[in-house]
């Protein structure tokens, strides 16, 4: 433990003696006295240790109110207040703990602001105690616990309906003949049919209305029960962690400084019975009768539309057939007909004949020249049914569909998905009249049975058709030829136009074997891919990785940015449309007028729609769920990312939606799915991304259609349908719900930059992005380059917010809307005005840029906190031009570094640096040396391994850490087996606490090397006590340690707290020396950043009286080592003078010169007369060498 000496301090700014209490009795004093003498200096004793307030950096009414917020905060127990306050006082002295005693006295002998304070203290205080319980993480983990544990309405009503789902797509399943079937085996309109059939089901039985399978009020009984169920873990959860937060504030804080004698267990059962009471009150008046079944606007609207479009088909149907009979009979007897398509078959054929024989040309060719043959291998088939129309002028022709529209044979009916567009294309086939069949033979002799291997015993036209027929189902999923006959290719142009992409040309790959899929652009059936072992493993590591509650919770705050942002943006969009209200108002055009009145309006209440949502996150999952059930192309979309750009299958049977063909999950995939289960990494997933495609798609309609996402998907005509359902099945609709998708990815950073798998026309900005992501795929590169798609989504949020994205579009060409980016802009670089002034004062009080001040005191890191701390970053700058006029060059280079692509390598560290050694020394034919190197890269690569996949363990290594009290030292983990230390980095406390409960060496911790007795605690230079466990850090919090005048001198001049050129070769040298350079360094701070002067001084001025700081810090700090009565003190010196930054001295040099010397030994063992010995044969060198150089030279 390390205190300032007093020797340090000015006399005159010298600390009262606070072992004293000196404030009021119980009951004398309010709020407002809080500020007189006797009762303030208790206030700050406590608030410059906690958290370095004091008269000297603050208001005295600024340290008074976050005193009291601190204590409010602590009182009603907050999870983070009262973890970070035990963690404090674990690692206080005696001093440090009569002051907090002191400041616990104080604000329990103060009255309430309900008993005589002021109207404004009294809402001071009720807003503090709300918020406090409003914001504890506990509360939000209980909220969602019961979720958890049940599901949403949908699929309870799912689980109810099971029976009548099964009995439904059983229906289905014997009437197309594919009963048993596997879903991969399934046509594909066999498959669209039961999900339509699905949605009925479901839609019906929400709505209570009688369905097969299903008994009258199953559903309703389920919702009840879930509901109920819900309550009690929600209840349960919140009562056991409030009982165990309530556990640590008595035993780890109040018993520990003295303020409670004994555990109250009044109190615990108080607390215990607070969960009970709530129960059995929200059972009293009925809250959770569970009576009310879910609505959904858009099952009701589907179902209502698909009843009437059921209907409708099954009239058009019939009528179809009438009109195919007589079509058939017409051209049976119509010989002018027949002449007319014989005719027109027997060009076709002629230009058909040609064609094939340039493919199979084109076959020979490329098998004589080993090539390989980039046709689909269904051409022939393809162009039998479909003709050819993207050929020169003149060789087109037409296949089947177009040949039969000309004789007046109707497909447009054909869509039964019992019968199938292929049995109704082979069956009239074979009824044509036999001089028409016959040219019909022509044009499949010329396409099918030339190109197609599959058919080349098939030679007699009614053995061809019977055979297409019969072959339906593996040539689907072969080729998804037939698929595509009821689709046009225009029809495809134009969906691909709708959704923004900028190649129209629909190739056959895209048109036959669907690997685009029109509606999103991206690649189809991606999950089937199946990955390597080494593959899968790479994967599970990247998942491990974000499998973290801190990760959680880290995404959810850049979530509530993000779209906080959007927020502002859309509300600039509706202030722009209502001055071009104004604006045509007054030029005399009312009717723009009212349109634009009305469009800022809706962009106004689609923000009070938003709030609706947030309040009712789970009813805004469902519906968004349902919206996308109608639509599975663009749910699978939403959900193909989770955190870290991994495919997210388990998300998607989290929600219990359907997928075809996924490989079953081992048991170590279990593991993490458990994991990220119950560290909510796919809750907080599914959360977030329904909110924001739910307000999106509200806003693209709004947008689009002058209306709001209620009133167009739920308006109704006068007979009861959707008033909009030709809009909602229109390819503008196809293509907001794709723009909806992409923005909410976006705004969740799950957007895939690189333009899918399969794209062959990536621009440069995509080709790089797609190298940055699938960096993650390959071994020990993916390890060190995890997040390559949240980079690039970062770096796409800060062009958009800053303006680039404007110019990028300009020269992009892309249809980005001009509006967004421009409104984008202006709430981005507004907020870097606002955030420059904000960080103005937070320079002033010393804090690191990327560090910010709570509303109770305590100091934390926002640096992992996107886009929250690109803010702080840029607004630093601005600030530092506002003050200085100029930025320290240290400032930019390190937010260059956290924000540009040095970020993106950040996980390289060690493992790149020893892989350069090793190529270094191959180089200079140095092997021994290489084959060493080649050791520590290897070794560095599997500790990154190893760390990596324990790392979900890290929340339990916390609270062992936690458990351990102040036996609890931070590791050092420089010194000793770098490769044990950096492994073992998320379990070592698990292990440690094992060993301080029983007092025996775990096996696995002697195994792994740990030895509690032996272990240095890591000491740091710039700070003057031992911190505590980062248990914060569960919840994804980094506190910071309470700022002193030499972070203030660092921040000053824009250098990062650890680049403090205070190192050496040696980790033991340098930790013995950071345990005692402290106190000194502060001293020398403390006088340069209170001189008057400081803040009239340039940069450059600053920074050389800091490097003189530094030098003095450590001439007195080795001096002390020197005088140390402590043999390892006096070693420690030896060996950081011998090595540190400035010497040029390596490790290497160092067991280089022990060789020569003859001693075989390790640096760290060395003795202090052989220490001295080292360094005066390397000063010998040195002179050696400048006396060589210098004859060199005479030379």
């Amino acid at each position: 433990m390390r205190v300032l000496d007093a020797k340090f301090i000015n006399p005159s700014q010298q600390e009262p003696d606070f072992m004293t209490y000196t404030g009021g009795e119980k009951d004398t004093f309010g709020i407002s006295d809080l500020t007189e003498d006797h009762n303030y200096n208790v206030i700050e004793a406590q608030m410059k240790a906690r958290f370095g307030m004091s008269e000297k950096s603050h208001d005295r009414q600024e340290v008074v109110d976050k005193w009291i917020n601190y204590n409010r905060k602590f009182n009603v127990g907050n999870t983070l207040s009262v973890l970070g306050e035990a963690s404090y006082l674990s690692k206080a002295d005696d001093e440090e703990k009569v002051k907090a005693l002191n400041s616990y006295k104080l604000f329990d002998n103060m009255k309430g602001a309900f008993s005589g304070g002021t109207a404004a203290e009294k809402l001071d205080s009720v807003y503090d105690y709300g918020m406090a319980l409003i914001v504890d993480p506990v509360n939000l983990v209980s909220f969602g616990a019961g979720k958890l544990a049940t599901g949403g309405g949908s699929k309870i009503a799912a689980g109810a309906a099971k029976e009548a789902l099964e009995i439904s797509a059983n229906q289905i399943l014997r009437k197309a003949g594919q009963t048993g079937a596997k879903r991969s085996a399934l046509k594909p309109a066999v498959k669209a049919e039961i999900g339509r059939a699905r949605q009925r089901v479901l839609s019906k039985a929400l709505k209570g209305e009688a369905v097969e399978g299903l008994e009258e009020g199953a559903v309703e009984g389920a919702l009840k029960k879930a509901a109920t169920k819900e309550f009690r873990y929600g209840i349960g959860t919140e009562t056991v962690s409030a009982m165990g937060i309530d556990a640590i504030q008595q035993n780890m804080a109040y018993r520990e400084v003295g303020f409670q004698d004994e555990f109250s267990y009044l109190n615990s059962g108080l607390i215990a019975g607070g969960g009970f009471f709530g129960y059995g009150l929200a059972k009293a008046f009925g809250m959770m009768d569970g009576t009310n079944l879910p609505k959904s606007v858009a099952l009701e609207a589907y179902d209502a539309a698909v009843t009437a479009e059921a209907a409708a088909r099954k009239i058009a149907r019939q009528e179809g057939e009438a009109t195919y009979k007589d079509a058939m009979a017409k051209l049976a007897d119509d010989e002018e007909l027949q002449r007319k398509t014989m005719e027109s078959l027997k060009n076709n054929t002629a230009a058909a004949q040609s064609w094939a024989e340039m493919v199979a040309s084109g076959k020979r060719i490329a098998e004589e020249t080993g090539d390989i043959y980039e046709g689909s291998g269904a051409e022939g088939l393809a162009a039998f049914i479909f003709g050819k129309k993207d050929l020169p002028e003149g060789q087109n022709f037409k296949g089947l569909f177009d040949i039969f529209n000309d004789a007046g044979i109707d497909l447009a009916y054909a869509d039964d998905v019992w019968q199938g567009t292929t049995h109704f294309v082979t069956s009239t086939v074979k009824a044509l009249p036999q001089n028409v069949k016959n040219e019909v033979d022509s044009l499949y002799k010329n396409t099918v049975l030339k190109l197609d291997t599959v058919y080349e015993s098939k030679t007699n036209l009614d053995d061809a058709m019977d055979f297409m027929a019969l072959d339906y189902s593996s040539m689907g999923a072969r080729m998804g030829v037939m698929g595509g006959l009821g689709r046009e290719i225009e029809k495809i142009r134009k969906v691909k136009q709708a959704t923004g992409q900028t190649n129209l040309k629909v190739t056959g790959e895209e048109m036959l074997e669907g690997i685009v899929d029109p509606s999103t652009g991206t690649a189809k059936n991606v999950d089937k891919v199946e990955r390597s072992l080494m593959g899968r493993s790479q994967d599970n590591l990247i998942r491990i990785l974000v499998t973290h509650p801190g990760t959680t919770a880290l995404n959810l705050l850049g979530w509530v940015n993000a779209s906080g942002m959007q927020s502002l943006s859309d509300g600039l969009r509706g202030a722009l449309y209502g001055g071009a209200s104004v604006a045509q108002y007054i030029t005399g055009n009312k009717a723009n007028a009212v349109e634009y009145a009305e469009k800022s309006k809706l962009m106004f209440t689609l923000q009070k729609e938003k709030m609706k949502n947030l309040l009712n996150p789970f009813a805004t999952q469902e519906e968004a769920l349902n919206f996308l059930s109608l639509n599975p192309k663009m749910r699978k979309e939403l959900f193909r990312y989770v955190s870290g750009g991994l495919d997210s299958k388990d998300v998607l049977k989290s929600l219990d939606l359907e997928f075809d063909d996924l490989e079953k999950p081992g048991v170590f995939e279990k593991v993490i799915d458990t994991f990220q289960t119950v560290y909510g990494v796919k809750a907080v997933d599914v959360l977030t991304k329904t909110q924001e495609f739910m307000y999106n798609i509200d806003k693209q309609i709004r947008i689009k259609y002058n209306m709001s996402y209620q009133d167009f998907i739920g308006a109704k005509d006068a007979q009861g349908q959707p008033l909009h359902w030709a809009k909602m099945r229109s390819e503008d609709f196809v293509a907001i719900q794709a723009t909806a998708v992409e923005d909410s990815l976006r705004s969740v950073f799950s957007k895939s930059f690189g333009g899918g798998d399969f794209k062959t026309d990536r621009n440069i900005v995509e080709m790089a992005a797609k190298g940055i992501e699938d960096a993650r795929k390959y071994p020990i590169l993916g390890a060190m380059i995890p997040f390559g798609q949240f980079f690039n989504n970062t770096i796409a949020f800060m062009t958009d917010y800053s303006g680039i994205s404007i110019v990028h579009s300009y020269f992009a060409k892309n249809n980005r809307d001009l509006m967004e980016m421009s409104t984008k802009a202006a709430v981005g670089l507004t907020s870097i005005t606002a955030m420059s002034e904000y960080e103005m004062k937070n320079m002033d009080e010393g804090l690191a840029w990327h560090e910010e001040r709570d509303d109770d005191g305590q100091v934390r890191s926002r640096l992992y906190d996107f886009p929250f701390s690109y803010y702080k970053g840029i607004g630093r700058i601005v600030a530092h031009f506002r003050r200085d006029g100029e930025v320290p060059p240290e400032l930019y280079d390190d937010i260059v570094t956290t924000f540009g692509t040095a970020n993106l390598t950040r996980s390289l560290g060690e493992s790149s640096a020893s892989a350069f050694d090793f190529m270094k020394d191959v180089a200079s034919g140095k092997y021994p040396d290489a084959v060493e190197g080649l050791q520590k890269a290897m070794g560095n690569v599997g500790s990154m391994y190893l760390s990596g996949y324990s790392r979900p363990l890290d929340p339990l290594n916390q609270i062992a850490a936690f458990a351990m009290g102040d036996a609890y030292n931070e590791t050092d983990r420089n010194i000793g087996s770098k490769f044990i230390n950096n492994s073992t980095r998320y379990v070592e406390s698990i292990f440690d606490g094992l060993d301080e409960l029983t007092g025996i060496p775990t096996a696995a911790g002697t195994a792994l090397g740990f030895d509690m007795t032996e272990a240095p605690s890591k000491e740091r230079p710039l700070e003057s006590r031992d911190r505590g466990v980062a248990i914060g850090r569960i919840f994804g919090y980094r506190d910071s340690p309470a700022p002193q005048a030499i972070d203030k001198m660092y921040a000053d001049i824009g250098r990062p707290k650890w680049k403090t050129d205070i190192k050496s070769a040696i980790p033991e040298a340098n930790n013995t020396v950071n345990r005692v350079i402290t106190k000194y360094l502060e001293a020398e701070a403390d006088k340069a950043v209170y001189d008057p002067e400081w803040k009239n001084k340039s940069i450059e001025e600053k920074k050389a009286v800091v490097t003189l700081a530094t030098s003095r810090a450590k001439k007195r700090a080795l001096a002390e080592l020197y005088r140390s009565g402590n043999p390892t003190d006096k070693r420690h010196r030896e060996m950081f003078k011998i090595s540190r930054r400035g010497t040029g001295v390596t490790m290497a040099d160092m067991e280089e010169a022990l060789e020569e010397i003859g001693i075989d030994k390790k640096v760290e063992d060395l003795s202090y007369d052989q220490l001295r010995l080292l360094r005066r044969f390397l000063k010998m060198e040195k002179r050696d060498l400048k006396r060589s150089s210098r004859e060199s030279l005479r030379g």
